[in-house]
């Protein structure tokens, strides 16, 4: 018992801290997707593609619109507390008070600017209560910043898991008695705001100080370096939600139904990618703070290695087997998702090393200089979604996503081989191998009508035997991040 406190709740090594981190941001992104994909299923079936479709793109605004309530600062807030410790009271009282400010003006622009741009009558009706929700979501993603900065993600894991527990139970209670889009956002903002009461409890003490701490001498420093995170930021939930919104300006709540169904699933595997880059970020910041050159590219090297070893499987058995995964998440009523579901899987290979890309950037605080790119690429995706969707409908929308962040990550990539020159290619032989040594057993499987859960499991874990036979590097390395006496 003791060992195991000491793997999962102290920090150590920097090997050890990132296992802890790992396992802990896993729990909660899983736990808490896994417990809330049961609501999603549940709601998606009762709702009907056109009612779930309005809830779907009240979400959208409220992602789109929660980018003016941060500006960047939370990335600062957790990259500062990371590198400065001592200061980190003097940060949180500061920028808590900024975030006040930027959340009463994205409430604002939901209430007063929003429903003006929404041609669905019923979703722009809701748009005041998804204010509510941005806020609260807000202030609980303040707090998990500050979590991050201290590599404290038992604490945030913790409160995801309690807050999808009372979206998942309330939902069921809630739509079995008044099954609406209307219901469903207002069990969203109840758990939201008991997410938001947990982390006030958990910083009691950083609370109570927000006024003796707070620090003007602050303010400039932190406005300098979040505009290029906000504009970025900006760039980046305008290109993952400008597909949702423009799709409600040309076709119907169905359609974006059926695409939102398509986005759910590869979004649950959107974590993955996330939370390793989450979990390396702190060790990121220290290393590229010591200006360790030749530390940092085999630090780059290995994490985007590894983050492609996993993508590869899921982009192709997703592809494979994806007809059949859709029709049993969702029911065959849902099988015009499959597919938007088959291009948007594919954006895994893009996205796993765009959030890795992203930290690093960060990290050597130069975000400023990705701007162009970022607008050049959102810009993309908005001309192709114009020419596409009007005539392909979801797929198009779903081709444009992909595309535009293929570009975004393309520029990325070559911005950070400048930086650290860092190689991934000649490590991706065996992985590639290992591949389609999988996709010949799940295309097998599925011929001889072996059922899907079943197809996954086995073909995952030959997946990962065949590394183990190849001995390829980067896999033992994954493995060997469960061994708290190893050191980086």
């Amino acid at each position: 018992m003791y060992k195991l406190k000491e793997l999962l709740f102290q920090n150590k090594t920097t090997r050890q801290t990132i296992a802890k981190n790992v396992f802990w941001l896993g729990l909660g992104q899983f736990g808490s997707r896994f417990i809330r994909a049961a609501i999603t299923i549940y709601a998606a079936r009762i709702l009907g593609a056109s009612e779930y479709g309005v809830f779907s793109y009240a979400l959208a605004a409220a992602a789109f619109y929660m980018i003016f309530s941060d500006i960047g600062v939370s990335s600062i807030l957790s990259r500062e507390v990371a590198k400065k410790p001592e200061e980190r009271q003097k940060y949180f009282s500061t920028i808590f008070w900024v975030k006040i400010i930027l959340l009463l003006f994205t409430a604002a622009l939901l209430v007063i600017i929003a429903p003006m741009f929404v041609k669905i009558e019923k979703a722009a009706s809701l748009m005041p209560l998804v204010a509510l929700l941005v806020m609260f979501d807000g202030l609980r993603e303040f707090a998990f910043s500050f979590f991050r900065g201290r590599e404290k993600m038992e604490l945030e894991a913790i409160i995801a898991l309690a807050v999808n527990v009372a979206v998942t139970l309330f939902g069921f209670i809630a739509l079995y008695f008044s099954p609406t889009s209307l219901t469903l956002l207002r069990v969203y903002i109840a758990s939201s705001f008991v997410g938001f009461l947990m982390t006030v409890h958990l910083l009691r003490e950083e609370y109570r100080g927000v006024i003796k701490y707070f620090s003007k001498e602050l303010i400039s420093p932190i406005a300098k370096a979040g505009w290029p995170i906000a504009v970025g930021g900006l760039v980046g939930a305008f290109m993952f939600n400008v597909d949702i919104l423009m799709l409600g300006w040309w076709r119907t709540s169905a359609e974006i139904g059926f695409y939102s169904v398509g986005q759910k699933i590869v979004g649950m595997l959107y974590i993955i990618g996330g939370l390793l880059a989450t979990a390396v970020a702190p060790a990121f910041f220290r290393i590229i703070y010591e200006n360790d050159n030749e530390r940092i590219k085999a630090a780059t090297t290995k994490i985007m290695v590894i983050v492609l070893l996993i993508a590869l499987p899921l982009v192709i058995g997703g592809i494979i087997l994806g007809g059949q995964i859709i029709k049993l998440v969702f029911g065959s009523d849902y099988i015009n998702a499959i597919p938007v579901f088959r291009i948007l899987i594919s954006s895994l290979l893009v996205i796993y090393p765009f959030s890795i890309l992203n930290n690093i950037i960060f990290a050597y605080n130069k975000q400023a200089k990705m701007l162009g790119y970022a607008i050049v690429a959102s810009l993309t995706n908005v001309i192709f979604n114009a020419a596409l969707i009007p005539v392909y409908g979801i797929i198009g929308a779903a081709i444009a996503t992909l595309f535009a962040n293929f570009l975004n990550v393309v520029f990325m990539w070559r911005f950070v081989k400048k930086l650290n020159n860092f190689t991934v290619l000649p490590d991706l032989k065996k992985i590639i191998i290992a591949v389609i040594g999988m996709a010949v057993m799940a295309i097998l499987f599925q011929y001889v009508g072996i059922m899907v859960i079943v197809n996954v499991i086995i073909s995952g874990v030959f997946y990962f035997f065949l590394l183990y036979m190849l001995k390829e590097k980067n896999f033992k390395e994954l493995l060997s991040l469960v061994n708290i006496k190893s050191k980086i």
